[in-house]
């Protein structure tokens, strides 16, 4: 696996959301696209972050974020 380039695992096109939506939203997005993080943008599509689900367990309350979507155990 290590031997592969970034580009033959990558996620295409970049699945993003922009920075006013709630983490629930992109907790859903994570969980659909079955992707660990996601590209955040302003209203003009220009990066301004990354979300990961890590960041989602330890500061977004991921209990009360994920709960409308079924057992943590899917992540």
């Amino acid at each position: 696996m290590l031997t592969k380039l970034a580009s033959e695992i990558m996620t295409s096109p970049v699945v993003t959301i922009t920075a006013d939506k709630p983490v629930s939203e992109a907790a859903r997005l994570m969980l659909d696209k079955q992707v660990g993080s996601i590209a955040v943008v302003d209203v003009d599509g220009q990066y301004v972050g990354l979300l990961s689900e890590s960041e989602v367990h330890a500061r977004g309350n991921a209990s009360a974020v994920l709960a409308p979507f079924g057992s943590q155990d899917s992540w």
